[in-house]
């Protein structure tokens, strides 16, 4: 896997110079771990900071002081486990799993807006007041217009591995005004 992230980052031209690289694989990046991957798109670009959906995820969560979580996954049972183990030993509470079971990506990429947000709802409602809130795991599934409705249903924060990669990008870069309407996290 580290292999192909290689050549990727070396894409951008190094006279780009940009202030934030980020790596959009929240399972990859779990799997290789988010110093490997710094190190693996500091190579093409020595001295740039870098994010992915991990570190992301973990900062998106302080900030929103979210600690016990329900996650919402399209993973299969077998990368479930490897998610919430990671998420845990970066210390989140992982509540409980609702998961789509897709293994193929491109169907993943197909999962409707509405789906997710029926899924978020379902694993953190408000009836579950020992929860803080709600973590979409996975930077293929479309959800930018569904963390708002997914907060506003469940009156809790919630955030995506974009959601969180976006967010998380902008505060490396120091730009200071956010996209309110985006939810909790860019409310700040």
């Amino acid at each position: 896997m580290s292999d192909l992230l290689q050549p990727t980052a070396a894409l951008i031209p190094a006279e780009f110079k940009p202030h934030v690289v980020a790596y959009g694989c929240t399972s990859a990046t779990m799997l290789l771990g988010e110093q490997r991957v710094a190190s693996i798109i500091r190579q093409a670009h020595p001295g740039v900071q870098v994010t992915e959906p991990v570190t992301a995820c973990i900062a998106a969560c302080r900030s929103l002081g979210m600690k016990k979580i329900k996650l919402v996954t399209p993973y299969e049972s077998t990368v479930n486990r490897k998610i919430v183990d990671g998420l845990r030993a970066r210390g989140l509470d992982v509540d409980s799993v609702v998961s789509f079971e897709e293994p193929d990506d491109l169907k993943v990429g197909a999962i409707s807006t509405n789906s997710v947000v029926e899924a978020a709802v379902h694993a953190g409602g408000g009836a579950k007041p020992d929860v803080d809130g709600v973590f979409i795991s996975c930077t293929t599934l479309p959800t930018f217009s569904a963390i708002p409705i997914i907060e506003r249903l469940t009156g809790k924060p919630a955030t995506s591995s974009n959601h969180a990669l976006a967010w998380h990008m902008q505060k490396l870069a120091g730009i200071k005004k956010f996209q309110s309407s985006l939810g909790r996290l860019y409310a700040d």
